[in-house]
């Protein structure tokens, strides 16, 4: 039996836990981050941090209008090959980095979205709180300046409209109390960690593997180094996600 009939067998007969980053939408035409073309290669992290947006609101939303905003992209092969598995029971649940709610578009219900969603943006003001459509901002932004600046009236807050995506230096709601508890109690309850396209340096993602059983097997497909690959319990697939999950697919 070669290592491929291997994997397909362990995803057959276990109950997955899949944790994935910006390696598995690539296939859909959206960039990474990391590597060697990924996009922090055209900007610093900082770009993507609470305090870069409040300081210079301007700067961000030229960046996530040009590298993050991708309306035409759609999920691909790797998406639903997940949404299936899930179908046949067989995937438990999704905990993603992404923001692009391709999980959802392929069909998955059973979706953690750890860093958010672009989907939306909320007026940071407790007064208001209004949400926008990623739409509705982005047509603000073509047509006034300020657009960052919701229209609820004069405040001692400033009433930025941020999207609903986790940044640096911020605390998500899937990061805090009962919801951090529940991502943990997920991890730990499955048999099999699928981790697929992140490399597993953004804490505190990519401590979810130390919490989980210790029966549980571990198996990476990224194109790409990882923190783990020197684990020798862990197994790794360096393959596009795709590609590699067509070929484990046991159904």
């Amino acid at each position: 039996m070669n290592d491929m009939d291997k994997y397909r067998k362990l995803i057959e007969n276990s109950k997955i836990t899949v944790l994935t980053g910006a390696g598995i939408s690539t296939a859909s035409g959206l960039p990474d981050f990391r590597s060697e073309t990924g996009l922090f290669n055209l900007a610093p992290e900082t770009i993507l941090s609470r305090e870069f947006f409040f300081d210079y609101p301007d700067v961000f939303y030229d960046f996530f209008e040009k590298y993050l905003y991708v309306p035409e992209a759609q999920p691909n092969d790797a998406h639903k090959i997940l949404a299936k598995w899930e179908k046949l029971g067989v995937v438990d649940y999704v905990i993603t980095q992404n923001i692009d709610g391709f999980h959802q578009g392929a069909g998955s219900e059973k979706v953690i979205e750890y860093h958010g969603t672009m989907a939306t943006a909320t007026c940071n003001n407790p007064k208001c709180r209004k949400q926008y459509t990623v739409e509705e901002l982005l047509n603000r932004k073509s047509m006034k300046d300020k657009f960052w600046e919701c229209d609820c009236g004069p405040s001692s807050t400033r009433r930025y409209i941020k999207p609903d995506i986790v940044l640096y230096n911020e605390t998500g709601k899937w990061m805090q109390g009962d919801h951090a508890k529940k991502v943990y109690d997920i991890v730990n309850e499955a048999e099999l960690l699928l981790v697929l396209g992140t490399s597993l340096r953004v804490y505190p993602f990519s401590f979810f593997i130390n919490y989980r059983n210790p029966n549980a097997k571990v198996l990476i497909i990224n194109k790409g180094d990882t923190t783990y690959d020197n684990d020798p319990s862990i197994l790794k697939i360096e393959e596009d996600i795709g590609i590699a999950l067509k070929k484990i697919d046991p159904f």
